[in-house]
């Protein structure tokens, strides 16, 4: 069962964090993600949000989007080794993605790369702990028997060209629910 948050705070950008209000903001059944539009804002407070992240629960997050003109460097993601919630979305384009094997705390990964050229990352094994994944693609290789493989326990979320997916459905997006591994996987179009 998806978690309710009172609200959900961004921080945008940050040059500074405020790390007492984030904790009274998690502690008031808030979701924080701290969220990035451009390498130029990472600076070096990517190692202050990945000691908030080791120390804090799932509730915090990180989010990278925009870089636009840019593609995302997904090396950037071994400056946060200790991230539990990430999410990688309005981003055109992404390289290095297969640096999200490293992230051995990731419990909620949201993908939203328009031109998510390596779909074979989904496959990795670190993904198989994941509690929530979603996907965003305007690619047509997004195929759910991936996600049946790669899901112990939560909700799998996908969108964009399903032209011809894997178990021949044809969908603009679709949403796979499963209570536990060794159930039957639920189906639901969006």
């Amino acid at each position: 069962m998806r978690k309710i948050w009172k609200r959900r705070i961004l921080i945008n950008n940050p040059v500074v964090l405020d790390r007492v209000q984030i904790e009274q903001d998690l502690r008031d059944g808030n979701q924080v993600i701290v969220q990035f539009s451009h390498p130029e804002f990472y600076g070096s407070i990517l190692e202050e949000v990945d000691e908030l992240c080791a120390r804090l629960d799932e509730n915090f997050g990180v989010r990278f989007y925009g870089h636009y003109s840019l593609s995302f460097d997904g090396h950037t993601l071994l400056r946060i080794p200790h991230v539990k919630m990430l999410h990688l979305n309005s981003l055109t384009q992404a390289h290095n993605t297969e640096t999200l094997t490293t992230l051995k705390h990731l419990h909620s990964l949201h993908l939203g790369i328009y031109e998510l050229e390596n779909s074979e990352v989904l496959g990795i094994e670190t993904l198989r702990s994941l509690r929530e994944l979603s996907i965003i693609s305007e690619k047509k290789n997004s195929q759910p028997s991936i996600f049946e493989r790669i899901l112990s326990s939560g909700t799998i979320a996908c969108r964009g060209k399903g032209e011809k997916l894997g178990c021949g459905w044809r969908s603009e997006g679709f949403e796979l629910s499963r209570a536990a591994f060794d159930q039957q996987i639920t189906v639901t179009f969006c």
